[in-house]
């Protein structure tokens, strides 16, 4: 225990035993971790959601900027490739952005006018160009409008239309020759919400049913419908599984293959994210629990130990969403704050450092 918790511990004492007085309120370890009773975050802005990459993490603010930090290899930042960017940056040339998603070399953010809008690496054509240029600044995918959500996976992107399509672009077929730009994927209409991974994708539909795809497949790629699943609200795909909330908030996990996972999830889920081996959700307590590979501390338990149930992220009181690298995690608090927690090679935990985290910590570096 710290001083700091130690003298927090003895104050508390105290006003326990006077009338009408409340528990000291304390800010936990003093590497800037959030302690047991959630204290307050430091100064910084006012963040609405955030998405985390292989080494980078962006976040969206209620102004609908955009700011990056950590890695920048490619350009993902949205500042020339230069050396790891241990602050926050702004993203220029971006304004009136609604939601954001990033994989481990790219962002994309769709805007309040319907577009979508990406930057960083584009090997595989990830960016919606007539290239494979990698790209600083942030530029409109081609021929893409009417987009009312997005998500991105490892080298490729897909969007839902506000018709219901569902339009993909990039993917290993760049690299075999097979061509650039946005592509509609077959039988998948009335869509509602899209997830994409590494090597599939998944889509629900507005009956609730879930329809996939592989990353892999030659044109046109085809959705086919899962069987069983029904009364689907959301779904997100990571590397190896997918996890679909439903309609009451409770929630599955599955295998590639389909096969449910034998983990206890939790209920009352509002967001839920994964990464290349770890799972979390945030609930409606404003808990955040994880479960999965824990090598880098990215289940948040104080722990480095892999966890086959779900365990609790500490100091955790008020989250409002969670975002998942391969290896780290990050929450949005419902004070417009943001912690993050696991793998800190380039500084994507935001916290000034290149130290792996297995606690929340605040994201201070704005």
């Amino acid at each position: 225990m710290t001083t700091h918790a130690i003298r927090c511990w003895l104050l508390s004492a105290l006003l326990a035993s006077l009338p009408n007085m409340g528990g000291c309120y304390f800010y936990g370890e003093t590497d800037g971790s959030l302690g047991p009773d959630n204290a307050p975050p430091p100064a910084g802005p006012n963040v609405l959601d955030t998405t985390s990459g292989g080494f980078h993490t962006c976040a969206l603010l209620n102004d609908g900027t955009v700011r990056c930090w950590g890695g920048n290899f490619s350009g993902e930042l949205g500042v020339a490739p230069s050396e790891d960017r241990a602050g926050a940056e702004d993203v220029p040339n971006l304004a009136q952005v609604v939601s954001l998603s990033s994989d481990s070399s790219h962002t994309c953010g769709l805007g309040s006018d319907h577009t979508v809008r990406c930057w960083g690496g584009n090997t595989m054509g990830q960016l919606g160009l007539p290239d494979t240029d990698a790209h600083v600044g942030p530029v409109t995918v081609a021929g893409l409008t009417d987009v009312v959500q997005l998500d991105v996976g490892y080298g490729w992107s897909c969007a839902v239309r506000d018709d219901g399509t569902v339009w993909c672009w990039g993917g290993t077929g760049v690299l075999s020759g097979i061509g650039l730009g946005i592509e509609q994927v077959a039988d998948a209409t009335d869509m509602v919400q899209v997830s994409v991974g590494q090597q599939h994708a998944c889509t629900v539909h507005q009956s609730g049913s879930v329809w996939c795809w592989l990353e892999t497949n030659d044109p046109p790629r085809m959705a086919t419908e899962v069987s069983g699943l029904g009364d689907v609200l959301s779904i997100k795909v990571a590397r190896y599984h997918y996890c679909v909330v439903f309609h009451d908030r409770t929630m599955r996990c599955y295998s590639m293959g389909h096969l449910s996972l034998s983990v206890d999830t939790p209920d009352a889920v509002v967001d839920v994210c994964g990464g290349e081996g770890h799972t979390c959700v945030a609930r409606e307590d404003g808990s955040v629990y994880c479960w999965g590979d824990n090598e880098y501390g990215q289940l948040g338990d104080t722990t480095w130990s892999d966890r086959a149930d779900p365990v609790r992220a500490v100091g955790i009181i008020d989250a409002v969403g969670v975002s998942c690298g391969p290896y780290q995690t990050c929450a949005t608090h419902q004070s417009g704050a943001v912690s993050c927690w696991g793998w800190n090679t380039s500084g994507q935990v935001g916290d000034g450092t290149l130290k792996h985290r297995n606690r929340p910590v605040w994201v201070t570096q704005w």
